[in-house]
């Protein structure tokens, strides 16, 4: 049996590396980081609106609400058109959009538990965690684009520090 060392670790080290000094990027640059998270919804709304609208049309004649799926992929696109259009105003309207969108989720959320299952009752009150998280963000804009940012940078710190726990704990195992 001959055991070597992972010589990839590098890799993920590296990638940990970037995360890291991305979340400290974010935490500098608050208004560039929402920004860029408001272009970076652009392009995954029109992305998603396409391959909605592809979807739709190749299961129209096995699907009979296929023109949902196409209402829905038009919409998705031409949000997403709008916000690449207007990144700035984007920008300004995200925390409105996160907020109407939370809402929107909760309320789903509370009549999906209607249902009478036994996850029931905990959706419903996951959906109403969301109504309240919604208006709260929704009156106080400011405040949850604020949060937004923390979370962002919060999360890629987090990331980052796992891919480097990850790379360095390769360099000590050893395969078979």
């Amino acid at each position: 049996m001959v055991k070597k060392k992972n010589s990839n670790w590098w890799l993920l080290l590296a990638v940990g590396v970037v995360f890291i000094v991305l979340s400290f990027k974010v935490f500098i640059h608050p208004a560039a980081s929402i920004l860029g998270l408001a272009v970076f919804l652009g392009w995954a709304a029109v992305l998603g609106g396409i391959l909605e609208i592809g979807f739709a049309l190749s299961v129209r004649s096995q699907f009979p609400n296929w023109t949902w799926k196409m209402v829905g992929g038009v919409l998705d696109l031409f949000i997403g058109i709008i916000f690449l259009s207007h990144p700035a105003m984007t920008a300004e309207i995200l925390p409105f959009f996160v907020g109407f969108w939370m809402i929107f989720m909760g309320v789903m959320n509370i009549f999906n538990g209607l249902d009478g299952r036994s996850s029931s009752a905990f959706q419903s009150f996951i959906g109403f965690l969301l109504v309240i998280g919604g208006f709260w963000i929704s009156y106080n804009p400011t405040g949850e684009a604020a949060l937004l940012v923390w979370i962002i940078g919060v999360t890629l710190l987090f990331y980052g520090f796992s891919f480097v726990y990850v790379g360095l704990r390769l360099i000590t195992t050893k395969r078979k």
